[in-house]
This record gives C-alpha cells, sequence and structure tokens, in this order.
C-alpha cells in the first residue's frame, strides 16, 4: 500500500484516536455541487490511502437529505472496509426529541457496522444534551462533542456540561481569531477537552473562492476589500515560502493550544491528498514570523510561533 501518514491524537475518554484530519462528507451528499458516484468513491479512496486508519469522519442528515450517508456506507461496503478502520461521527441538530431517533436513521443508512460511533450536537441546550448522554450511558456511542457556532453563548453554554470533545465552526482561522472563541478554546485547554476546529478555509475564500460569510465578496465593498487586500498580502507570502495557502491554513489551526484535528470537506480527491499532506507536514520555520512581520497576523495568538 506504500506510506501511510500516521498521528492520532485522543479524543478524550471516548477510547477513539484521531488523526489531524477528520474528513467532512457534505460533498458526498452534493451539498455545494453535484459530483458523479466515481468521484466520491475516489474521495473516500484517497482517505485510505493517505491515512493509516482509523480514518474519523463527520456526517449529517441534512446533508443531502440523507444522500451523503447512503453513498459512505455503500462506498466502505464496495472497500470491504473492516468496521474498526472508521469512525464515524454524526452531527445532530435537532431537538431533543430527536436525538435517538437521528442517530438511529443515520445507523440504517450507513448498516449496522458502519454505525456512528461519536455524535455531536449543534449550540445543545440542558435537555438536548441529556438525550445525547443517554446514547453514550446506553454505549450505542463512544462519545457525545458539541459543535459551537454561537460565541457569545458558546462558554456559558460549555460551562454546564462536559464534552468529550468541542467542534468550532469558524471563529479562528489564519485571517480571523475572534477573541470570545480564543477565550472559550483557553477555558477548554484548562477543563483538558480536545477541540477540532472546522472552516479553516473562511469557506473557500482563503483558497480561491469568492464567497465569505456566506455571501459573494464584491470589491467596491470597503469592509471586503480589506479581506481581499489581507489574502492577496496572504498568497504572496505562501508564494514567496513555496507553501499553498492551504497547507498554512491547516497548519495554523493545528498549531493552537488544545487543537487535536481540523474538519475539512473537498469534492476533489487530488485536493484530499493535498490537505492530508498539509495536515502532517509543518510550514517553513520562518513563515509565521514573517507573517508577523507582514501585519498579517497578531503576536498574542497562542501557540503559532
Amino acid at each position: 500500500m506504500g506510506f501511510l501518514y500516521a498521528r492520532h491524537l485522543p479524543l478524550a475518554f471516548t477510547g477513539v484516536d484521531t488523526p489531524p484530519i477528520v474528513f467532512c462528507t457534505a460533498s458526498l451528499g452534493n451539498v455545494k455541487r453535484v459530483i458523479t458516484e466515481q468521484a466520491k468513491s475516489a474521495i473516500c479512496g484517497e482517505w485510505f490511502r493517505q491515512v493509516r486508519p482509523p480514518i474519523v469522519c463527520h456526517v449529517n442528515y441534512q446533508f443531502g437529505d440523507g444522500i451523503a450517508l447512503e453513498v459512505l456506507g455503500r462506498t466502505l461496503r464496495r472497500f470491504e472496509t473492516p468496521g474498526q478502520e472508521i469512525v464515524i461521527e454524526l452531527e445532530i441538530d435537532g431537538k431533543a426529541s430527536e436525538v435517538e431517533e437521528s442517530w438511529k436513521k443515520s445507523s440504517w443508512l450507513l448498516g449496522t457496522e458502519y454505525r456512528p460511533r461519536l455524535i455531536s450536537v449543534k449550540n445543545p441546550d440542558v435537555v438536548t444534551w441529556s438525550a445525547a448522554m443517554d446514547l453514550k450511558s446506553a454505549k450505542a456511542v463512544q462519545g457525545v462533542g458539541v459543535v459551537v457556532r454561537d460565541w457569545p453563548s458558546a462558554s456559558r453554554r460549555l460551562g454546564e456540561i462536559e464534552p468529550d470533545w468541542v467542534t468550532f465552526v469558524g471563529g479562528c482561522t489564519v485571517m480571523r481569531q475572534v477573541p470570545e472563541c480564543l477565550a472559550t478554546m483557553g477555558e477548554l485547554v484548562t477543563r483538558q477537552i480536545p477541540i477540532v476546529l472546522s472552516g479553516v478555509f473562511e469557506g473557500g475564500f482563503l483558497v480561491g473562492g469568492n464567497r465569505l460569510d456566506g455571501h459573494a465578496v464584491r470589491a467596491d465593498d470597503e469592509a471586503q476589500r480589506t479581506f481581499i487586500a489581507w489574502r492577496k498580502a496572504f498568497v504572496a507570502l505562501c508564494d514567496g515560502h513555496g507553501i499553498t495557502p492551504a497547507h498554512a491554513c491547516i497548519q495554523f489551526a493545528l498549531l493552537l493550544p488544545g487543537v487535536v484535528a481540523v474538519q475539512i470537506d473537498s469534492s476533489y480527491s487530488d485536493r484530499v491528498a493535498e490537505n492530508i499532506r498539509s495536515a502532517f507536514v509543518e510550514v517553513p520555520a520562518n513563515f509565521w514570523a514573517s507573517m508577523r512581520e507582514e501585519g498579517l497576523l497578531s503576536a498574542s495568538v497562542p501557540g503559532v510561533q
């Protein structure tokens, strides 16, 4: 099989070790663009071609109304993938009454051998969290995490529960570091709760896309011109150091204290391999110093030297 990248860190006491990339499966559900079954198979194939198992995948029923789950289960069976070589994390967006049903429905679509061993709940209230923990108590899943998108209330919510890990969607990228996000991450480090970062490419903007925060970027918008100028300087600096913007984005996230993995989706199999390499190979030693010299990165960001 050749060389396989291998570096896994534990997700608290779940018994699951994760490589530095958690593979999101939105592309398998045609979320951003429709791709062929062959392309989807190639994407999944790259996971196992590049990384020593176990592989960790992030799924959500909303990825194409279950299409991603069906495709993933079908592909894993076609590959004859042993169940112990893949850990599936199911994100649940629903209310407390829907938690168990979402897990059962997803397990059915994936197949018993690949049913989710982890679940994560988006911005849960106490009741929803309790319903998720019931699945763990029943040993249906090995761990329960939290997905955070709402910064103002994140610290309060996380103070009321004890998640096995926390996934932050945006809030801390090489371009923008939300103070509330950094503060909450610091609290989690103190509590020894692992962190996964999603959205490290700023919705694709940092790797050449034309959308930011869900909107098309316009050069005639003064606020957005600042981001365009930042990206131009960032890309030039990456070129000067012989790395790609994606490499810098991924390595920045992984250097932050408490971060065990980044969650990334790609609808191109060759980019899967590139992203994996970026997670395992460090950027040149003087790159971050150059970022600070150019005024692209604050000296106060922890862990990035």
